[in-house]
């Protein structure tokens, strides 16, 4: 048999929790995941609010008429909202 490649690999080990630690770390990352997707409802909420123009921030050049949705978005919140939102 001919060993064709090789690679080193490192492993870290990792304590195992005990079953209360393990619930408690479970209920925290449940509780967090619930409020980013709430979080996350309101942020949708208020980009579509947006998106309808009913905000006075989305001001444009008159010479060029308005920006696109995408490129709003770039300027104002940076590219989480507008990859998201687009």
């Amino acid at each position: 048999m001919e060993i064709i490649n090789t690679e080193v690999v490192e492993a870290e080990l990792v304590p195992v929790l005990d079953r209360d630690a393990a619930e408690r770390l479970d209920g925290r990352i449940r509780r967090m995941v619930n409020a980013v997707n709430e979080h996350l409802s309101k942020v949708q909420e208020l980009v579509d609010e947006a998106k309808r123009g009913a905000i006075s921030m989305w001001r444009w050049d008159t010479r060029r008429g308005p920006p696109t949705w995408p490129m709003c978005s770039r300027c104002r919140f940076g590219s989480i909202v507008s990859s998201a939102a687009s």
